[in-house]
């Protein structure tokens, strides 16, 4: 594995990594979450039935200097098998989102991964917590019984919470998505320079 570039993408660090070998092996497995709800009382449409499934992969490299490496992918799954080549690309040695399978001649990208990557959840999470502790303790520090103060601060949290957090997304999405597309461009600037 070799780092090929780093950079900061609107005030994010990351590194660039790329490894090539071949596939010793490689195993996929799916993984599927349900969730539902059937309300007591029972009208034309009874209940509701959600799920949800996560594929993952984990392809296991070796390199021309022996090297032995695990790729782990989530919801992008590469077609190879035992003997193609593959170079692999990411950020910070965990995140993969660039592969080429040289048997084949094909190409993968996994542009939702690489989005996932560069969204900065920390900050509209945090914000939107830290904006409902305030409100919170405000409250608490106001006059009147501590019931009904703690009632009025927990109310009033949640609604200050979930309008900081709304507030946050919409420019986190566009944050996310510009330090992508700076992300994409380096990497396929340091994959043509090798």
């Amino acid at each position: 594995m070799k780092k090929i570039a780093d950079g900061v993408a609107l005030f994010m660090k990351y590194a660039l990594f790329e490894v090539t070998g071949e596939v010793e092996s490689e195993t996929t497995r799916a993984e599927t979450e349900v969730r539902g709800e059937i309300p007591s009382n029972s009208g034309p449409f009874p209940g509701r039935v959600e799920s949800k499934t996560t594929r993952y992969q984990t392809i296991y490299l070796k390199d021309e200097d022996g090297g032995q490496y695990a790729v782990e992918l989530v919801d992008f799954v590469i077609p190879c098998r035992e003997g193609h080549k593959l170079t692999v690309r990411g950020a910070d040695k965990r995140k993969w989102f660039d592969v080429t399978n040289h048997s084949t001649g094909q190409s993968f990208e996994d542009g939702r991964g690489l989005a996932k990557y560069a969204f900065p959840d920390l900050v509209v999470f945090g914000g939107a917590f830290g904006a409902a502790a305030l409100t919170l303790l405000a409250m608490l520090m106001s006059e009147g019984g501590f019931g009904e103060r703690f009632f009025v601060g927990v109310v009033g949290g949640l609604i200050v919470g979930a309008v900081v957090f709304g507030l946050l997304w919409a420019p986190s999405r566009i944050v996310a998505s510009m330090r992508a597309a700076q992300i994409r461009s380096r990497l396929k600037q340091a994959a043509g320079a090798f």
